[in-house]
């Protein structure tokens, strides 16, 4: 029982040092990714550009519902999906953009 609990306990510890492993540390935008505001207008201009439907996608950009990030702009991770989609907030802002884990490195 007390090997188990061990065990158990180092499961759970490694499993916070992984989810707040990028807590504080910054990021830099890559060239070429786009943004969004909302979780699904993000995911719905991915699909359209997988679909190659770039009618559709033209559309959720000029409607400013997707924009194109700035490549080099600093940015914190905030929240991870587990579709690869994350939730970045450049410094020094307060504004809070999902985009595609590949956006940053």
């Amino acid at each position: 029982m007390k090997k188990t609990s061990t065990i158990m306990a180092i499961v759970l510890a490694c499993i916070f040092i992984a989810s707040t492993a990028s807590a504080g540390r910054s990021w830099t935008t890559k060239e070429g990714y786009v943004a969004a505001l909302s979780l699904y207008n993000l995911e719905k201009a991915v699909e359209y550009a997988s679909n190659k439907d770039f009618e559709a996608f033209k559309k959720v950009h000029e409607a400013n519902r997707v924009f194109v990030i700035k490549k080099g702009l600093r940015v914190y991770i905030v929240e991870r999906s587990g579709l690869g989609y994350i939730k970045i907030r450049p410094e020094g802002e307060t504004v809070e953009l999902w985009t595609l884990r590949e956006a940053v490195e």
